[in-house]
This record gives structure tokens, sequence and C-alpha cells, in this order.
């Protein structure tokens, strides 16, 4: 466990991460945090890492960066165990059954809109927080040698759509984890069906292989050229196509905010379908022209896997046929 009773001290040793009451005992929410490292640190970064990550919470000499691994993973195991487990953390369940806890005369329980809006806090930071863990242990391989054989790793290099700040770079989403986790499925969707007519089947397995394989060169590019320009594409289209299919990028759906008039403040209202359509069409354009950009990016650098364009397919010379395009 990366949180323990000796050094809770008055909820100090969570206070850094949630500021919650001095009263709050270990016991309360040993099972909540324990449950928030199996469910979410445990399976993202496999045992053998979890193990290093356990080990340096009582590791006097550990070094700087174990201490930044560990503390940043404490951040997310916090906020997810709020989140996960918020229900059980607000009842106490007894011998006459489950009550829910009172104040003691100087607060009030709190309203439904803080609750939720409590939950969708607790939601974000915790999943922003296993991102930052990913992008430390990128940036630090030497030191964690095990973050190479975790199922994180393993993703992280075979996907041509990595993180949500490459995501943030195309689109804004402000970093959030819980949007780059719902556009996951359409990423896969656009590469499979989108993606590999544009560079045609020879050059997708080729640079699909050259992923998993980790290898550098493809001959007149590098693999991670081919893959950034490839994601950019498919960051664009799996947007566009999120918000056709759900009319929403966040869980609180598509909401534009506007500038009241006289009061200046602003006003968030939420989108209704044609808006949510007319928003995923001007993503469409973008990806078409990032879709140029890709195809004339072959032709230059790849031109022994470019097989022309859609758009010359008319393009034939009539002379002397019988046969016309009418």
């Amino acid at each position: 466990m990366i949180f323990s009773a000796k050094k809770w001290a008055d909820s100090d040793e969570l206070n850094r991460f949630i500021p919650v009451s001095a009263g709050l005992s270990f016991d309360k929410v040993e099972s909540s945090l324990e449950d928030a490292f199996r469910l979410f640190v445990l399976p993202l970064f496999g045992q053998d890492l979890s193990d290093d990550i356990r080990s340096y919470y009582d590791t006097p000499d550990a070094s700087d960066l174990q201490h930044a691994l560990l503390e940043e993973c404490q951040r997310a195991v916090a906020n997810l165990a709020f989140w996960y487990n918020y229900t059980e953390l607000n009842i106490r369940i007894t011998d006459q059954g489950m009550q829910r806890q009172e104040s003691d005369g100087s607060f009030k329980q709190a309203y439904k809109y803080q609750e939720d809006a409590l939950k969708h806090s607790f939601k974000n930071k915790g999943f922003n927080a296993l991102d930052r863990m990913i992008e430390f242990l990128d940036v630090h391989q030497d030191e964690f040698p095990h973050y190479k054989d975790s199922p994180a790793y393993a993703r992280r290099t075979r996907s041509i759509v990595r993180n949500t700040a490459e995501v943030d770079r195309t689109y804004f989403i402000n970093n959030s984890h819980i949007i780059f986790l719902r556009l996951k499925p359409y990423f896969k969707l656009v590469e499979e069906t989108v993606l590999q007519p544009v560079l045609g089947t020879d050059l997708y397995d080729k640079l699909v292989t050259s992923l998993q394989e980790e290898k550098k060169d493809l001959g007149g590019t590098t693999t991670e050229e081919l893959r950034s320009r490839c994601a950019t594409f498919v960051i664009l289209k799996s947007i566009a196509e999120l918000i056709r299919a759900t009319g929403s990028l966040t869980d609180r759906g598509l909401y534009f905010v506007q500038l009241l008039a006289g009061d200046g403040n602003t006003s968030a209202a939420p989108a209704d379908r044609e808006d949510a359509l007319s928003m995923a069409a001007h993503v469409e354009l973008n990806a078409k022209a990032y879709h140029d950009i890709l195809v004339k990016f072959i032709e230059t650098s790849l031109p022994e896997f470019f097989k022309g364009r859609q758009s010359d397919i008319l393009n034939r010379d009539n002379d002397n046929k019988r046969t016309f395009w009418a």
C-alpha cells in the first residue's frame, strides 16, 4: 500500500492531495485506497512496476525520481478512491442498516450540484495523474526498467495516437484523460477503416509492424514522422465521429459558452443536434486538409507506396475509345 496508518498523522498524508478533515481516520478510507490501486494502477502498470512503486513508500533512501513517481501515484489513487467509492464514503454501515453521516453542527451537507462537481473533479484529477505517470515514465525509462514490461508501455508504443497531450496539440480537450478514453474506440475504428485505405495496406502494415518492433527507419522517412502525421488525421476524424455519434466531447456534453449582455457573466448551454453536426462538419474540413497533407507526404517521402489520389480516378484519356465518363 502507498498510504499507511503510521504516516497518517491527522490525515496529513492525504491532505497533500485532497483537503480533508483532520478527523478523517485511516480505517475509514483504507479499503477505498486499496481498491483504487488495484483497479486503476495495477492493470495499467503491471505487477512488477506496481510492486516497485509500493516499495518506494517504505524505502528511506529512494531516489528523487522514485519519490516523484510515488507522489504522482498517491495523487492518482487518492482522487480515484474518492471518486469510485464516493457513495460508500458518505454512508455508515451498521447493524441497523445503512445510515448517511450527519454533520457535527458546524457544517451542512453538500448540495447535489456540489457533490456532482466534486466527483467530476476527483475523476479528472485521478485519471490525469495516471497520464502524468506515463509521461514521466516515458522520459525516465532507464530509472524504471519494469516500465517496458507494463501494459501501459505496450499500448503506448504500438498506438498511432498515444496520449492526451498529442490530442491537445491538434484539438483542445484540456488535457482530459476522460475525453481521451472516450475517443479510444474511435481511434481504432478510424485507423482500420479510414487510415488504412489512405495509406494502402502495405504501408499501413509496415507502420504498425515498425511501431510494434520499435524500428525507427522507414526508408524515405522515420516511423515517428509518419506516425505523428497519421495521428493528426486520426484525431480529427475520431473527434468528428464522436461528436456525430454522441453530440458530446465531455461527460456533460458539448457546450457552447456565450457572454451575457449587461453583467458580463458567461453562460454555458448544451449544444443541440444541429449544433453538434455543424461542429462535426467543421472538424471534418480540418481532417480533409490533413488528409491531403498526408497523401502529399507519402507521395514525396515514400513514393514506392504511393498509389495515386482518389480524386484522380476520373482522369483518363478518352481519345480513340468508345467509353467515356458522363
